[in-house]
């Protein structure tokens, strides 16, 4: 187990330290390009910032399965130069801005990125209804340290801005980070795809990967791949919330509870089922996300593409999503990764 453990933490602190704000994934693409290859046969980064790597090419009459994790995170982007050298922005994807005041960034840059930090007022010049309310995020300034000719040179608007945060262990099993939305989902399909490799044989389906651009903003990624790959079943993996203080525990599933298996209008039923069978088969603990409506995921897009798909939904619980300081359980990730190698090997039709 604790084996298992440090790989999965030794692949997730790797995903996370790849700057790739949503629309600007380079980086990250390039770097799970190369973790990618390591399992697939062929492995290759699309027009739209899509890696796209073919674990295992379908015999005749096989179907072919897509395991998808998005690659992008959120972020800022810049939309003004200021004097002093401050930066204006606004939000790429949904950032909450609760906690932006006083953190550290870095800024994608002509030549490379650049040191920044969100400028707080102190709490002993600000008056009591500022001290009460939380800014837009378009009210908020960047403290770049240039002069304003200098940030006007080096930092073109639309760049993007980036929170980082360094992954980092916590108590037991769990690790803390930012982009581990939805860093963990590709983390554990890749640990899927570790487990799968010495068992291709058993196999009765394609497995296609999906490293996804841009689900933070409107899944465009995941919509232009899908309808390239047409697959026949696709599987999404990302996180979901885990319960902690404050938060309703009906909206949430367990941190440590395993992966949570996804229920929804959108989602087929069967696949949902059938992750559900194959977790008590194989004594995988889980738990079970219900949903009334669309899940907010890629699972949504790539159920549509073409003539429409079959499709499921694995997410690994996290808490506080959206900020710099995601928590997930190594343990959550190793169960994911069980789950999805277990569902791949009972795939046929």
């Amino acid at each position: 187990m604790e084996e298992k453990l440090q790989t999965l933490d030794s692949l997730l602190e790797e995903l996370c330290a790849l700057p790739g704000v949503s629309g600007s994934e380079e980086e990250a693409a390039q770097g799970a390009a190369t973790l990618l290859k390591r399992c697939c046969t062929k492995v290759e980064i699309d027009r739209n910032g899509n890696v796209i790597g073919v674990f295992r090419a379908p015999q005749f009459g096989e179907p072919t399965v897509v395991l998808d994790a998005h690659l992008d995170q959120i972020g800022l982007t810049v939309t003004g130069h200021e004097p002093g050298g401050f930066l204006r922005v606004a939000a790429c994807g949904g950032m909450d801005r609760r906690v932006l005041a006083a953190q550290p960034v870095r800024i994608q840059g002509q030549t490379g990125w650049l040191p920044g930090v969100i400028a707080s007022t102190p709490p002993h010049l600000s008056k009591a209804s500022e001290r009460e309310t939380v800014p837009e995020i378009t009210d908020l300034l960047i403290d770049t340290g240039l002069t304003q000719q200098e940030a006007t040179e080096q930092i073109p608007l639309g760049s993007r801005v980036m929170l980082p945060a360094a992954l980092r262990r916590l108590a037991a099993d769990r690790v803390t980070a930012s982009a581990l939305d939805d860093r963990a989902g590709a983390a554990a399909v890749l640990g899927a795809l570790m487990l799968l490799q010495p068992q291709q044989e058993e196999l009765h389906c394609g497995v296609t990967v999906l490293f996804s651009a841009g689900e933070e903003v409107n899944s465009f990624g995941a919509k232009t791949a899908g309808y390239r790959l047409s697959p026949d079943l696709v599987l999404a993996v990302d996180v979901s919330f885990a319960a902690q203080p404050g938060v309703a525990k009906e909206k949430c599933g367990k941190l440590g509870g395993g992966p949570m298996i996804g229920f929804s209008p959108t989602l087929t039923p069967w696949v949902s089922r059938r992750l559900v069978e194959t977790a008590q088969k194989q004594n995988i603990p889980y738990q079970q996300e219900i949903m009334e409506g669309s899940t907010g995921t890629n699972a949504d897009s790539l159920s549509l593409v073409r003539g429409g798909r079959y499709s499921g939904l694995v997410s690994i619980p996290q808490r506080n999503m959206h900020t710099p300081a995601e928590i997930v359980s190594l343990t959550d990730l190793e169960n994911t990764a069980k789950l999805l190698a277990a569902y791949l090997k009972e795939v046929q039709w």
